[in-house]
């Protein structure tokens, strides 16, 4: 959080929160919410393309402009994903999941993002002769830049299994 919230408050319960800077992205709206724990802040933004979201204890409504419609946290596909591959890192699954629910969902760019969990993969699936830098999705203040990124290219995007993404432009091919 920039700046400090001021609010209004009693000893059980914040009644308004002012933030000093505007958090309109649903993964900031995440992290204040888990912040201040679910049992305690609630919002309910509303952006100028008039989409209305409603953060509730266990899942995200949104109201889209012709229906309401709700969608799970991040943090609950992680327990699931997790069930199947428990050999994945715990944070990079929750940071990859962030972005995409929370980061790439709600805008409109999509990518295919190709994560291993076996780095020595990377120089099979890497196709650019190029490196560019490694852009940690751990780290929430790349969230953005990455999200910029893959809206501006065409292929998939490589993950390395600590959710950095190294390599963008990659074309899968179908294998035997």
């Amino acid at each position: 959080m920039r700046g400090r919230p001021s609010s209004y408050a009693t000893a059980d319960a914040v009644g308004l929160i002012v933030l000093s800077t505007p958090h309109d992205r649903e993964g900031e709206l995440i992290r204040l919410r888990r912040h201040f724990g679910p049992g305690r802040f609630n919002a309910v933004p509303r952006v100028p393309g008039g989409v209305v979201r409603v953060f509730d204890r266990n899942s995200l409504a949104v109201w889209d402009g012709s229906r309401w419609w709700e969608k799970p946290y991040a943090t609950t596909y992680a327990k699931a994903v997790l069930r199947s591959i428990p050999q994945a890192s715990d944070s990079a699954l929750e940071a990859i999941l962030e972005f995409c629910v929370h980061g790439l969902s709600p805008s409109p760019a999509g990518a295919t993002l190709v994560w291993t969990l076996d780095d020595s993969l990377l120089t099979e699936l890497a196709t650019s002769e190029v490196r560019m830098p490694s852009l940690a999705l751990q780290d929430r203040t790349t969230h953005a830049p990455a999200r910029h990124l893959l809206s501006q290219v065409d292929g998939a995007a490589l993950l390395t299994s600590a959710a950095e993404l190294v390599d963008i432009r990659v074309y899968l091919r179908a294998s035997a």
